[in-house]
Formats: structure tokens, sequence, C-alpha cells
């Protein structure tokens, strides 16, 4: 089985460079089974669609919600993620399977740091990752703190 486990669009994030439609159809031709939509969920896209008079965390939902059809047209399966960058650092981190009761206090969890986010993800049963741990800007997270990190990405 051939996965991403960290797809950017552009209907979420800037420098996602294809619509969830074109991204969809591209991984499909490509040959995957499987891609997981980890669009940036961070203070400054949060901000970014709240100046243009949106609510971010259903932008993201639906941003996501775009790519699954686009899966079901193109035969291939869409699971949702987040790439989570807390509020004054620059690192980034996967998250995998957090429940959206979590996921839409925005705030709150953008003012975590990865020691109180690692406690919650545990106590709740989902993953947490650091997303590009060797890239330029990266800090290399206390590994007691994470499930694991991303040792390729293919950007």
């Amino acid at each position: 089985m051939k996965i991403d486990l960290h797809v950017h669009t552009s209907e979420v994030s800037a420098c996602g460079m294809m619509s969830a439609e074109e991204t969809v159809h591209r991984y499909a031709e490509a040959g995957y089974d499987a891609v997981v939509i980890t669009n940036h969920f961070a203070k400054y896209n949060s901000d970014r669609f709240a100046a243009a008079g949106f609510d971010f965390f259903t932008k993201y939902q639906e941003g996501l919600l775009l790519a699954k059809e686009a899966g079901k047209r193109h035969g291939l399966k869409i699971f949702g993620g987040y790439e989570l960058r807390f509020n004054g650092s620059d690192n980034d981190y996967l998250v995998y399977g957090m429940p959206d009761d979590i996921a839409c206090r925005c705030d709150e969890l953008f003012a975590m740091n990865p020691a109180s986010f690692s406690a919650l993800a545990k106590e709740n049963g989902f993953l947490f990752y650091q997303a590009h741990p060797f890239r330029n800007g990266m800090r290399i997270t206390n590994p007691a703190c994470l499930f694991g990190i991303e040792v390729r990405n293919g950007n």
C-alpha cells in the first residue's frame, strides 16, 4: 500500500500548490492508495481566515471534505490530519486521529507546547509526530514528547 502521510492543499494551506481536486487526481495517477491531508493548523493560518470573515476550523474541515469528495471520484482513500504549529515556535508537528471535539479548540491547542500536547494526545489516543525536523530553522523536539518523527519530506 502506497500512502503519503503529509499532504497540503491550496484551499487551506498557502504553500499548497494545487487544489484538493488536482492533488487527489495526481496522487491517484501516481498509483497511491491513500493520502492524509495535513493542512497547516496554526494561529497564522487561523488569523488569515478570521481576517477574511471565516471560522478557521470550519474552513479546515471544508478543505478536507473537498479532498474526500475528490478521493471518491478518483478511487483514492483520503484521511484527515493536521500540521500543527504552536504559538511562538517554528516547528511543525503532524497529528493523526485527533477528534473534532478537541481539534475545534484551535486557540487552546495553538497555545500549548509539545509536552502538554503530547500528554493530551496520550490521554485521548491520537498520534503526535514532529514534521520535517531536519529542515533549516527547525529544532528537534524532546523525543519523550513525541510518538515519532518524519524522516523524509518530499517537498
